[in-house]
C-alpha cells in the first residue's frame, strides 16, 4: 500500500494519467464487487460511510460503480472499514488465482 493525501480528488485524478483504473463502491451501483475488473494498480474508491461518494460520481463513474451484495433486505450495507477490507481482499485473491 502506498498512502498519499491530495488536496482533491482532481488533484489524484492527475497523478495517474489517462484512463486511471478506478472502482467505485456503492449501495447504489447495479453490479456487484464480483464483476469488478481488478488489475494491478486499479484504485479503489469508497465514499464516506454517512453520506456515500459526491453525488456527481453517481453518473460520471457510472460504469464504474460497484455494489458488495447483502444477503438480508434489511441490511441497507456493510460498514466502511469492512466494505474497505472485502473489497480489496477480493482484488488481491483474484490477481494471486491468475498468477498460480
Amino acid at each position: 500500500l502506498k498512502y498519499s493525501v491530495y488536496p482533491s480528488f482532481e488533484d489524484f485524478l492527475e497523478t495517474l494519467g489517462k484512463n486511471p483504473p478506478l472502482i467505485f463502491f456503492s449501495t447504489k451501483g447495479e453490479k456487484t464487487y464480483w464483476e469488478a475488473p481488478y488489475r494491478e494498480g486499479s484504485c479503489l474508491v469508497f465514499g464516506s460511510e454517512g453520506a456515500g461518494l459526491p453525488l456527481e460520481y453517481y453518473g460520471t463513474y457510472k460504469d464504474s460503480l460497484y455494489r458488495i451484495p447483502m444477503v438480508s433486505e434489511h441490511t441497507r450495507s456493510l460498514n466502511l472499514s469492512t466494505s474497505a477490507g472485502v473489497a480489496p481482499y477480493d482484488g488481491l485473491r483474484r490477481q494471486g488465482a491468475e498468477r498460480s
